[in-house]
């Protein structure tokens, strides 16, 4: 499957922008790569089955650090008693 920002199925539903966005985090995750020319075509290296277990792999790790850092987001929005 190849994907252009000319002739994608995609381009239907996003907006350029939104699309460029997109693609971009996939590139950041490995799960897509793009050639070097203009226009640039965008091709999976991942089966979807792996790139799926991917992203749970990140959201699950983005999750965890967030939870790490609750306590002190907590402290963070705590509004000072001026009594």
């Amino acid at each position: 499957m190849i994907l252009t920002n000319e002739r994608s199925f995609f381009r239907r539903w996003f907006s350029q922008e939104r699309l460029r966005q997109s693609l971009r985090n996939l590139q950041s995750t490995g799960i897509v790569h793009s050639t070097l020319e203009l226009p640039a075509f965008f091709f999976y290296v991942l089966s979807p089955e792996k790139a799926i277990d991917l992203l749970i792999k990140t959201k699950v790790q983005e999750t965890q650090e967030i939870q790490h850092g609750k306590k002190e987001m907590l402290t963070l929005w705590q509004i000072p008693d001026y009594r």
